[in-house]
């Protein structure tokens, strides 16, 4: 079961991932808000976060994939239409290994 909420890309965290054994692969994370959030509405670029609430984006996903004995590796943030145009090249890229 799940849930399908309307959202509002605000910017990403380029990163890269590293499995077992396996070289270094970018892994880059979306960040969205909820588009139709009262609370959220503030909310349009990275900028607009606190300080701490993207650190503790970055340090979930490093502790995330460290349990399943991986390593992720934050790179930079990006802004919104940057996460814009990762979103696109990764759709494409999945509609080609279809």
């Amino acid at each position: 079961m799940g849930a399908l909420v309307k959202v509002r890309l605000v910017g990403g965290i380029q990163a890269q991932q590293k499995e077992r054994g396996e070289d270094w692969i970018r892994n880059d994370r979306l960040i969205a808000v909820a588009a139709h959030s009262q609370t959220l509405a503030a909310i349009k670029s990275l900028s607009d976060l606190r300080p701490a609430q993207l650190d503790q984006l970055r340090e979930f996903f490093r502790q995330y994939i460290k349990l399943e004995g991986n390593q992720f590796q934050p790179l930079e943030n990006c802004g919104a239409m940057q996460a814009i145009s990762l979103a696109e090249a990764g759709i494409k890229k999945f509609k080609k290994s279809k």
